[in-house]
């Protein structure tokens, strides 16, 4: 299904492959969508249960910091994959679309979908994190595995720079630093 011009793989196989990964770009953008049309609503009247309970208070309390984050969390995927998509197969370029994609999963998991569970209640961007991010890129490190654009282990060390990556993040965007007294 992927590939570039190398042995045994056609051109048109490495063009699905680039279309498939900017089919990832269209799903970060509808994640970071539905989070800028329901955090400003959603968070303020949960920020004193959110410092109480758990020792945070997200970035996205301050609405510039938020749409800034968000348009930068849409932008550079966007470049990133422009860029790394004309990679060729198992190659660091193609490898890094999965640390990209990768951490938008654990984005996924946390804060939105164990937030949800936690909780028990919406939490901003967990509907397309759940219904978009997380089956996307499932099919996408699938795929690319089976048809050999990526190695397996090139994969799961992939996928371990995600997270490594997205925790020091993750604790920042969540403001676990910044709700101590």
């Amino acid at each position: 299904m992927f590939g570039t011009l190398t042995k045994g793989m056609s051109a048109s196989e490495g063009e699905r492959f680039r279309r498939a990964a900017w089919c990832g770009v269209v799903v970060v953008a509808l994640h970071n969508a539905e989070e800028a049309l329901t955090i400003p609503d959603w968070l303020p009247p949960r920020l004193p249960t959110l410092a109480a309970d758990f020792g945070i208070r997200p970035l996205a309390a301050d609405a510039e910091q938020l749409y800034v984050g968000l348009l930068m969390a849409t932008i550079v995927p966007l470049a990133w994959v422009a860029l790394a998509a004309r990679s060729d197969p198992r190659s660091v370029g193609a490898h890094s679309i999965f640390v990209l994609y990768g951490v938008f999963v654990a984005n996924a998991f946390v804060p939105h979908l164990l937030g949800v569970l936690v909780l028990r209640d919406y939490v901003p961007g967990a509907i397309t994190a759940g219904v978009l991010v997380v089956p996307y890129a499932v099919w996408l490190s699938r795929r690319a595995v089976i048809e050999g654009y990526v190695s397996r282990r090139g994969l799961l060390v992939a996928l371990g720079t995600a997270i490594t990556v997205y925790v020091p993040a993750c604790l920042v965007l969540l403001g676990v630093r910044s709700a101590a007294p």
